[in-house]
């Protein structure tokens, strides 16, 4: 890997200062903004970005969301239909 310039080869800049390291090196940013992952050489969007050098993972857990469309319309339809039931009360 070439050395970036942007974040000095730390692979993450400040989100708030993207042109800016993110906590590491002598041009560090130290305004306090999260970080992001470099987008000059940490963007590869099929796999996971290259974490700090001292990033501890504390938990790994899998994102598979189910999305039940046809419960999320039935819930929100009830909820509707409760809340203009309470309004024609008031």
């Amino acid at each position: 890997m070439k050395f970036c310039l942007r974040c000095d080869g730390a692979r993450w800049v400040c989100e708030a200062h993207p042109d800016l390291p993110w906590e590491f090196g002598d041009r560090a940013c130290t305004c306090g903004a999260p970080g992001e992952p470099c987008p000059a050489c940490n963007n590869d969007a099929e796999k996971v970005p290259d974490m700090p050098p001292d990033f501890k993972v504390e938990e790994v857990r899998d994102f598979d969301p189910v999305i039940d469309v046809e419960h999320d319309i039935e819930e929100v339809e009830k909820e509707l239909a409760r809340m203009t039931d309470a309004k024609k009360r008031h």
